[in-house]
C-alpha cells in the first residue's frame, strides 16, 4: 500500500472517531422552560421538566428580557437569555437517569464554585473547582466540566443566590439513533475517497 495514504488514513480515522463520539453529547439551554419555572413568575423548581435528569431543590429560571429582568451584566447568560440559579440554596444538586461519561455547565459566580460528581453508590468521583468570574456588577461566563464513567449525580455549591448556571451539558458515549455530525460526515467521505483511490491503483498495477 502506497505510503502517503496510509498516513492519511491515521490521521483521518481517529477524527472520525470523534466526530461520531462528539454527536452523543446533549446540551440544556434552558431557553425553553416554561412560565411557571422562573423565579419572577411561577418561582416552581424545574424538577423532572427534562427528561432523565432532576434538579433541586429550589432551581429555577432567571430571564435577561421576560419578567423584569435580573442583574445580568453581573451574572450574564453563556447563551441566549435564560439562567438557572437557587435563590435559598448553596448547593444545587443534579441526578441522573443513566450513568453520564461526562457532566459540564457554564457558569458565572461570586465565589469559588465546587462541583463534585458521584455514581450509582452516592461515592465521590472527583471535585472540580470553578474560580470567581463577577464582582457583582460585571461578570463573564466559564465553563466547568468533569469526566468520569459512572456520573449519576453533581451538586454545584457556592454562596446562596450569588451564582448561575447556563448551557448544561451530558455525554452518555451511547445513542439509540445517533446524528452525525456535519465533521462526522466530511470525514466519512474522505475516508471513502482515500480507499477508492487505493483500489483504482491495486488494480492499475495488477498484471
Amino acid at each position: 500500500m502506497p505510503a502517503v495514504p496510509c498516513r492519511l488514513l491515521s490521521r483521518v480515522v481517529p477524527l472520525l472517531c470523534l466526530a461520531f463520539s462528539s454527536a452523543y453529547a446533549d446540551v440544556i439551554t434552558f431557553e425553553d422552560l416554561p412560565d411557571a419555572y422562573f423565579f419572577s413568575s411561577g418561582d416552581q423548581n424545574i424538577g423532572t421538566f427534562y427528561a432523565g435528569i432532576t434538579f433541586g431543590p429550589n432551581v429555577t429560571g432567571l430571564s435577561v428580557s421576560r419578567f423584569g429582568g435580573y442583574g445580568d451584566s453581573g451574572f450574564p447568560p453563556h447563551s441566549g437569555d435564560v439562567v438557572i440559579w437557587d435563590a435559598s440554596d448553596a448547593t444545587i444538586n443534579i441526578s441522573f437517569g443513566s450513568a453520564l461519561q461526562s457532566f459540564g455547565i457554564w457558569f458565572t459566580t461570586f465565589d469559588p464554585l465546587t462541583l463534585q460528581a458521584f455514581d450509582s453508590g452516592n461515592n465521590l468521583l472527583g471535585t472540580v473547582i470553578g474560580d470567581p468570574n463577577t464582582d457583582g456588577t460585571t461578570g463573564t461566563s466559564s465553563f466547568l466540566s468533569f469526566l468520569n464513567p459512572g456520573i449519576m449525580s453533581v451538586t454545584l455549591t457556592s454562596t446562596p443566590g450569588f451564582f448561575v448556571l447556563d448551557d448544561l451539558t451530558t455525554d452518555t458515549g451511547t445513542s439509540a439513533v445517533p446524528e452525525p455530525s456535519s465533521l462526522a460526515l466530511l470525514v466519512t467521505a474522505t475516508v471513502l475517497l482515500i480507499g477508492r483511490t487505493l483500489l483504482l491503483r491495486v488494480k492499475d498495477r495488477a498484471p
